[in-house]
């Protein structure tokens, strides 16, 4: 059992515990152990995280489990015309699979619940997130390749037209 609410600033550091954990678990074979620690230090970096609380247009929550541990977080971004953007999605290595991923989604939907379309990025052989989206409803709208720390990857662009 879980339950979803937003982040607490008291809660940036398990949030960001999460987040890097998760990535690293998801990457650590694609990139070298000083690209890993350059790339989760910037992405995930507390000082970030924490002004992300601070804006109306984000919206940035986490899963608990029953012991009240955080076993995942979404953070989604409102633009101009009610457009989201979905910077992350992660759940906790032991927890995927149970339906925590679709709940965190469906909640930042309710909390932007005006919103048009999302979208998304996602590094294409991260397959398991890329299949996640694709069972959510999005379609790939386009792939770019990007370089992150030295390491050249492909990135898929989802986007899923929303009511």
């Amino acid at each position: 059992m879980f339950t979803i609410s937003q982040i607490e600033p008291d809660e940036i550091k398990a949030a960001k515990d999460v987040l890097s954990l998760t990535w690293r678990d998801t990457y650590e074979k694609y990139f070298s152990e000083e690209a890993s620690e350059k790339i989760t230090k910037k992405w995930h970096n507390p000082k970030f995280l924490t002004s992300l609380l601070k804006s109306s247009n984000v919206y940035f929550a986490k899963a608990l489990d029953k012991k009240d541990n955080i076993i995942g977080v979404i953070i989604v971004r409102k633009n101009e015309g009610n457009a989201l953007f979905l910077y992350s999605l992660y759940v906790h290595p032991h927890y995927q699979g149970k339906g925590i991923g679709s709940q965190l989604l469906n909640s930042a939907l309710d909390h932007f619940s005006a919103g048009k379309k999302l979208r998304v990025e996602c590094q294409k052989q991260n397959t398991k997130a890329c299949g996640f989206y694709l069972k959510q409803g999005f379609k790939i709208v386009g792939e770019k390749d990007e370089e992150v720390e030295g390491v050249k990857m492909k990135t898929v662009v989802f986007e899923k037209k929303l009511k």
